[in-house]
């Protein structure tokens, strides 16, 4: 089984104690944990690949955003309603009767609305200053595979597992066997990639005659190119990152397979 290097901050928890881990990494059975880091002002796409006794909202993010009395005066989970085609916006309460819940604009109190593992959220960071680390924590997953059902159009989709991969790495993803190619950006599946540095997303679509990702970063100063090629960045998912995937119309639905990418005794 392939190794994989971390790149984001994350380790494993045993025995109560904590190591860190880097370049290589292996797992047993161990309770993990990773960073996300949302800089003041902006906002992050992610999730966890954990599975935590208690996954829900209030537990998941517990003392780790700021509250505020409305949301726009808050740090923001925000979760996307594909069949409203909307997002459903969550905080914790600091001022009232309910101080200290967590509420969902419109609805109500919602301290046990779930936090799935995969599943993709927003989180945003306009009350701390500089930078917020909010931690995941929780049971590693160890299932030799991961399927994500990718249905006709936009949905946010994530890294099941705590280490980075390549979508161009055909032993760890079959996504490149699956995709809907086309020989322009209108006529191809598309991924967008959030970028904190840029405030925008990085584009890529499947260029079906040389079965290859190209590229449109969302640096305007940047060039497009191949994935991986000339120069340009690999597509590489993150541990804890989510990103959307635009589906053909009249593409069908597909099952997005990725294999764990370390090992397990």
């Amino acid at each position: 089984m392939k190794h994989t290097k971390i790149t984001w901050v994350a380790g494993i928890l045993l025995g109560g104690l904590v190591a860190t881990v880097s370049g290589q990494t292996v797992y047993s059975n161990m309770v993990g944990f990773q960073k996300v880091l949302v800089e003041n002002g902006k906002q992050a796409m992610a999730s966890t690949p954990f599975d935590n006794t208690d996954n829900t909202l209030a537990n998941v993010f517990s003392g780790q955003l700021a509250p505020g009395p409305i949301n726009t005066a808050a740090d923001n989970v925000l979760k996307w309603d594909a069949t409203a085609g909307a997002y459903r916006i969550f905080w914790e309460l600091n001022a009232g009767p309910l101080a200290g819940q967590w509420v969902e604009a419109g609805v109500g109190v919602a301290d046990n609305e779930p936090i799935n593992p995969g599943e993709g959220f927003w989180v945003t960071n306009s009350q701390t200053p500089g930078m917020n680390t909010v931690v995941f924590v929780g049971e590693v997953p160890t299932d030799p595979s991961i399927g994500i059902v990718i249905d006709p159009g936009l949905q946010m989709v994530h890294n099941p597992y705590p280490a980075e991969f390549s979508i161009r790495d055909t032993a760890l993803s079959d996504l490149n066997s699956k995709v809907s190619g086309g020989t322009n950006i209108s006529t191809s599946d598309l991924v967008f990639q959030w970028s904190q540095v840029h405030n925008a997303y990085d584009r890529f679509w499947y260029l079906s005659n040389l079965s290859k990702w190209v590229k449109v970063p969302a640096d305007p100063n940047a060039t497009s190119g191949f994935v991986g090629e000339n120069g340009v960045p690999d597509f590489v998912l993150e541990p804890g990152a989510a990103v959307w995937y635009q589906r053909r119309a009249n593409a069908g639905s597909f099952t997005w397979n990725i294999t764990r990418p370390y090992n397990v005794p």
